[in-house]
This record gives C-alpha cells, structure tokens and sequence, in this order.
C-alpha cells in the first residue's frame, strides 16, 4: 500500500509541472470572423473576442506549420494567448483540421 501511494505522490508531484509549465494564459475557442496580419477576430460562446496577431503568432494545422494567410473566416480555431496590456495577443492559432457550419 506504501509503494501505491509513493508511486501516487511522484506522480501528481510530476504532472503537477505540466500543469505550472503550461500558465495561466487564457486559452480562446471559437470561429473566425476575419484574420489581418495584426489582428484575429473570433466568434465564441461568450461573444465577439480580438485578438493581437504579429510575425511571432505560430499557426498550426494539426501537427504541421501553417501561415497566417491560411487562416480564413469560418475556420474552427484554439488560440493559445498571452495578457498584452489590456488586451490580448496570439501566441498559436491551433487550426482544426474541420470547418464550421456557416448559418444562413
């Protein structure tokens, strides 16, 4: 029984820095509504959310590298985002490999 819940304790204290490692950043979920080279514009749950978009932004398509030019209104999209002041800034544009359903 000892062993188990030595074994528990290294465990929770090793996935507990995946978890730190990962931060606080906010994480933003929704469809695209436009995409600039400085700015995204997503439609979530919670309403309209922009987004800060420069040269540093990664784009990726699953496993792959894409460009931000490949990123097209109606396209599924998680952003991984830091705090820029007030507002925030796209650090990934993780892009789904599927689109979203346009409504009329």
């Amino acid at each position: 029984m000892k062993r188990i819940s030595a074994a528990a304790c290294v465990l929770s204290i090793a996935l507990s820095g995946v978890a730190y490692a990962h931060g606080d950043a906010p994480h933003v979920q929704g469809v695209v509504v436009s995409a600039t080279a400085s700015s995204l514009v997503l439609k979530t749950k919670a309403g309209t959310q922009t987004l800060i978009v420069d040269s540093s932004t990664k784009v990726m398509r699953g496993k792959k590298k894409a460009a931000l030019a490949d990123v097209k209104a109606g396209d599924r999209v998680v952003v991984h985002s830091m705090k820029h002041g007030d507002q925030l800034m796209a650090e990934e544009i993780d892009l789904s490999t599927t689109t979203a359903k346009k409504t009329p």
